[in-house]
Order: C-alpha cells, then sequence, then structure tokens
C-alpha cells in the first residue's frame, strides 16, 4: 500500500512551500535563493500570497 502522501508531485511540495514562506512575510530575494530560482520573475508567482504592506 502506497503512503497517503504518494499522490502529491514533487511541484506541489515547491509550490507548497513557496506559498508558505510568502505567507510569512518572507523577502522575495530570500525565496528566490531557497527556491533556487535564477529569474526573480519566476518568484514572483509567489508573492499574491504575501501579506499587504499598505
Amino acid at each position: 500500500m502506497l503512503p497517503a502522501w504518494s499522490c502529491c508531485r514533487s511541484t506541489s511540495l515547491r509550490h507548497s512551500f513557496g506559498t508558505t514562506l510568502a505567507r510569512s512575510g518572507w523577502p522575495v530575494g530570500d525565496i528566490q535563493a531557497l527556491m533556487g530560482h535564477a529569474n526573480l520573475v519566476t518568484t514572483e508567482i509567489y508573492m499574491h500570497y504575501a501579506p499587504r504592506h499598505d
């Protein structure tokens, strides 16, 4: 029998990780480094989850 988490793909886990960091208020540059993104534009997809600082 497969474990319950076997239905998750690595991309889902990566997206959850990036989203959690953004929601926690981490700076986008730090998220970029942790995710291993070469281009900041790639990281910015997670920033719509970030808290607003109006």
